[in-house]
């Protein structure tokens, strides 16, 4: 006659501890799902939700030379002064 505690644990031994096992890598694979794909999302809104862009007055200076609002030596010199 098996013991009083097989019977309420469902059997002899950890056979059931596969199963947990199973199951926590289960849901570790579905937490590292969601992280990545809140990592991509981020990427594609430009990191708006890791970091604010710290070249901005940079970017307003190439916008400003690709127009043509300056010339070739301005941006090379404000580009040097904001590098500084």
């Amino acid at each position: 006659m098996p013991c009083r505690e097989a019977l309420f644990n469902g059997g002899y031994g950890y056979h059931n501890v596969g199963g947990m096992i199973f199951m926590m890598g289960f849901g570790m694979i579905i937490f590292l799902a969601i992280v990545f794909i809140i990592f991509k999302l981020s990427k594609q809104n430009n990191n708006a939700f890791f970091y604010k862009d710290d070249n901005s007055a940079l970017n307003i200076l190439r916008e400003r030379f690709a127009k043509g609002e300056i010339n070739e030596e301005e941006y090379n010199k404000m580009k040097a002064a904001l590098k500084k």
